[in-house]
């Protein structure tokens, strides 16, 4: 998993602490929703809408310095035509999704308790 970086962020809130929780808050909402998203565009392929999702997220994940995951989930899109009789393929991409969310979100709560 990649670590995120939060220097970023705190460039972004200009020392100001409340808006640091702000954004690590709307970071961890991203990536709360992010997985179901991104599974309802691969099981309806539904490039369009996926390539929406991605394009809403990708502020966010070059941010944090999630750049590789960016290219994976740019990945779904040509998951979608390879395998569009292997549901096993597309459900193991879904569980990489919902692990790199998870550790995001760990990782953000430890560094917002540690900011505070």
């Amino acid at each position: 998993m990649e670590k995120l970086n939060f220097s970023n962020v705190s460039n972004i809130a200009g020392g100001d602490l409340e808006y640091q929780q702000e954004l690590l808050e709307l970071y961890i909402d991203l990536f709360k929703v992010l997985p179901s998203q991104y599974k309802t565009c691969l099981i309806n392929k539904n490039t369009d809408k996926l390539e929406a999702t991605i394009h809403r997220v990708k502020p966010s994940l070059i941010t944090l310095g999630l750049s590789k995951f960016l290219e994976e989930l740019k990945r779904g899109s040509i998951l979608m035509e390879e395998s569009s009789s292997d549901t096993e393929k597309t459900l193991i991409f879904i569980k990489y999704i919902e692990t790199v969310c998870d550790d995001s979100i760990t990782q953000l709560r430890k560094y917002q308790l540690e900011s505070r």
